[in-house]
């Protein structure tokens, strides 16, 4: 608590709570000694969190985006995603049902040449470093003011709400403004097939959102760092005005105080 002003007619206190809590699993009563939490049956199921001992709770588990395929050999050169069987188990390069420029591209982590739930990892923190309340109290005159926020630093959220507002797997369902970003297609030949790997390129490489598709072969959407956001916030939490009525007045109205 700290007294910033104290004039005669006006004042000015602060108030500041700060709270650093940290947890670690000591010891879980399972034989694996990790527990792992599922999205649910739209998601297929697929593992979101993961807790273990030495581990804080409840860390969100999964892969780690490493950017968007921008040509064929981009994909031919990355770890398979979807095998080819005719082509030696490299990447089956198909719009329609293998992996496509403008599909995501998943992070090997393990280094053996394939994407599998091998390359799973921490990808985020649900737990805030620290939190805060800091109150803001002014008095000028027969007025006075309280401004209180709140806030939170450090804590990563899953928006899984972005798989169905920037997914594009589904024709109707709605999109976020987000997709106009979206992976878009450039044709070495214009004249040429858009079929063929060969003669497709993507033409904003910059995009981190992947192309549109109905089939989502590749699972674009699967579990990964690409729906961690960083889950920092400061809030006005309230904001009070009030006056207080001089005595005679107050008598006279049987008001003592407004408050807003």
């Amino acid at each position: 608590h700290t007294f910033n002003i104290q004039g005669r007619n006006f004042t000015w206190n602060t108030n500041l709570t700060f709270s650093r809590n940290k947890n670690r699993i000591k010891e879980l009563d399972i034989a694996t000694r990790i527990y792992y939490r599922n999205l649910y049956w739209y998601s297929e199921f697929q593992t979101a969190t993961r807790t273990s001992v030495g581990e804080p709770l409840g860390l969100f588990y999964g892969y780690q985006m490493e950017g968007i395929f921008t040509d064929e050999q981009d994909i031919l050169n990355h770890a398979v995603q979807i095998p080819d069987p005719a082509n030696d188990g490299k990447n089956l390069v198909d719009k329609r049902t293998g992996v496509w420029i403008g599909d995501v591209k998943f992070k090997d982590l393990n280094g053996d040449g394939v994407i599998n739930t091998q390359d799973q990892t921490i990808i985020g923190n649900p737990n805030p470093d620290f939190t805060f309340g800091l109150s803001n109290d002014f008095t000028l005159g027969n007025f006075d003011l309280t401004v209180y926020l709140t806030g939170s630093y450090g804590a990563d959220i899953l928006n899984y709400s972005r798989v169905q507002i920037e997914g594009m797997t589904n024709v109707y369902a709605n999109q976020a403004a987000t997709v106009f970003n979206r992976a878009r297609y450039g044709l070495v030949d214009p004249n040429g097939s858009d079929l063929d790997p060969s003669n497709v390129f993507l033409a904003n490489p910059g995009t981190d959102i992947p192309r549109p598709t109905t089939t989502d072969n590749n699972r674009n959407t699967r579990m990964s760092d690409r729906f961690i956001e960083d889950g920092s916030y400061l809030r006005l939490q309230n904001i009070r005005l009030g006056y207080t009525f001089p005595t005679d007045m107050s008598k006279r109205l049987r008001i003592e105080r407004l408050r807003l």
